[in-house]
């Protein structure tokens, strides 16, 4: 089992099409269309952080490529992902 799926979040690829979102993994298919399939709670977290995480990732490139990392921006938009703290993530990598 991946990191992701020990955080509960349903693996990709992701696709979009006609206002609906489907993720399609080994085994089945998530879909969320808005009406009828709400998302579960992992993924609607990791769904309403994308924007942070993008600015996180986006602000890694810049400060990587200056030679330092602004690690707590990063930390935020991972918790806030996944609900959990950082210690709680590093213990599922291990």
């Amino acid at each position: 089992m991946n990191l992701i799926e020990k955080l509960g979040i349903t693996p990709g690829p992701w696709t979009s099409r006609r206002g609906c979102i489907a993720g399609i993994f080994d085994g089945g298919m998530t879909m969320y269309d808005g009406w009828y399939n709400e998302p579960d709670e992992a993924d609607l977290r990791l769904m309403t952080a994308a924007p942070e995480m993008l600015e996180a990732l986006i602000a890694g490139i810049e400060s990587t490529e200056k030679n330092h990392a602004p690690v707590e921006v990063m930390y935020e938009a991972v918790e806030k992902a996944t609900g959990k703290t950082w210690a709680e993530i590093t213990e599922l990598i291990k």
